[in-house]
Order: C-alpha cells, then structure tokens, then sequence
C-alpha cells in the first residue's frame, strides 16, 4: 500500500488547465495592484474608510460636511480680509493725498503802514538833507504840478527852507489805495506855526504812502 503511494505520480493538469489558473492569478494581481481595487476592494469586500478607522458613516458624513463649511469660511475669510485691505489702503492713499495737497492760499496785500506816520518820514528827511530820498517819496502828479523843473527845481526850493517839523497829525479817511492826513507843523527858522491837508497814495510795490498834493489849511 504504501509503496503504491509513493509510486503514485501527481496528477497533470494539462497546459490548458495551466494556463487558466494563471490567467485567474494575473487578474487578482492586477486588481489587488490598481489603485481603485487597492484602496476600496480587499477581496470579495469593499473597504470602507470610516470602519477602517472606527468610525461610524454617520460621523464620517457629519465631519465631511463641517469639513467642507469650515473650508468655505476660510475661503470667504480670506477674500473678506484681502477686501478689507483694499479698501484700507485706498482709505489711507486717500487720507495721503489729502494731508499733502497744497491748499490754495489767498496772499493778503502788504500791510500798509501809518499814512501819518509817512509825513513824519518826509519832514525828517528833509532835515536831514535826504532831498533825493524825499523826492522819490512823491508822486509824479505831485512833481509834475509844484516843480516843472524837476528834481532842481525841488532841490533849489528846499535848501531855501529852513527846518520844519510835524507837530501833531491825523488821519482824516484812509482806504486801500489812497488816504488823507492833516497835520500841524513849524518852520523853525521863521518860528511860524501852520497846517497842512495832504492826500496820500499806497505803493504796493514799495509798501510806502506817496504825496499826491498838498493843500494849506490855516
């Protein structure tokens, strides 16, 4: 008996048998190698992801959908604060501009000084034999009707005259371009009192009033 068992050859299964068993292994090998059949099909059962990791479909689904919500607020955070900077910026270049865009200022006119003070200056002047310097604080209309000669004529008059100074002076009526001043003055040499009116004119140029007339009072 037992010898018939060791002579007992194992069964041939022919090359046609063969050939389907290694057909039916490739296809297992094949499947157990594709990335669908891998990840979901261990055998004959489907792999699930949530049992594989003890959890129930139920959480799964739950935590899928909170998943998905938190990633949209992420998603409208980020688009809300990239808004926000914008606008931010915007504010601020605006805020920019308006800090340092110069403003459009009105340039007052000089400040006039005193038109009495002016008739003090031209009786010092010619005291102090400033005759040039108190020519040119005349107007032409003033040169033109008391000395046709010109500066000479000026110069020979008041070389003539003895010292006169301003005793007291006011003004009557002033505006921006012209103003009218009366004063008290003395010619020393004569010692003799008198009283002038004088209309005066506002050089902008110069910041200085000039002498249009000259008209005696008393």
């Amino acid at each position: 008996m037992l010898r018939s068992l060791k002579n007992e050859e194992p069964v041939d299964p022919g090359r046609s048998a063969l050939k389907r068993r290694l057909a039916v292994a490739r296809e297992r090998q094949e499947g157990a190698l594709a990335p669908g059949s891998r990840s979901r099909t261990r055998g004959s059962r489907r792999w699930d992801p949530a049992m594989a990791a003890g959890i129930s479909p139920g959480l799964m689904m739950a935590a899928l959908i909170f998943g998905g919500v938190g990633l949209a607020l992420l998603v409208f955070s980020g688009v809300r604060a990239a808004g926000n900077t914008e606008r931010t910026e915007a504010a601020e270049t605006t805020s920019a501009d308006q800090v340092y865009v110069q403003p459009n200022v009105e340039v007052a006119a000089p400040m006039a000084p005193d038109p009495a003070e002016a008739i003090d200056d031209y009786y010092i002047l010619l005291r102090q034999g400033m005759y040039d310097v108190a020519w040119g604080r005349t107007t032409t209309e003033f040169q033109e009707a008391n000395y046709p000669a010109g500066y000479p004529g000026y110069l020979q008059a008041w070389s003539a005259v003895g010292e006169v100074e301003v005793l007291a002076s006011g003004v009557v009526w002033q505006n921006r371009e012209e103003a009218s001043v009366v004063a008290e003055l003395r010619d020393k040499d004569a010692d003799r009192l008198f009283k002038n009116a004088y209309l005066l004119r506002f050089d902008p140029d110069r910041g200085l009033w000039s002498i249009v007339s000259i008209s005696s009072v008393w």
